[in-house]
């Protein structure tokens, strides 16, 4: 997975966090993303990107909900 270009990550902890590799347009939008290490990828997983009541995005993983605008993009 060295090879996936990531283009936002969210530190979870000091150690590591989830990262997306792509937002997949279409009907029902959807976020490509991992947990990461520091070092290595976990397996990439798809949410479906969801709006709260005042209109911010986010997805699920698991049972933890992840807004979009907690993201770092990364250059």
């Amino acid at each position: 997975m060295k090879d996936k270009k990531v283009i936002t990550t969210y530190q979870l902890n000091n150690f590591g966090g989830i990262v997306i590799f792509n937002i997949i347009h279409g009907i029902n939008e959807k976020v490509k993303f991992a947990y990461h290490d520091g070092e290595k990828y976990d397996r990439t997983s798809t949410s479906i990107i969801r709006y709260d009541k005042e209109g911010q995005p986010y997805f699920n993983s698991g049972k933890c909900k992840y807004y979009l605008n907690d993201f770092i993009k990364v250059v």
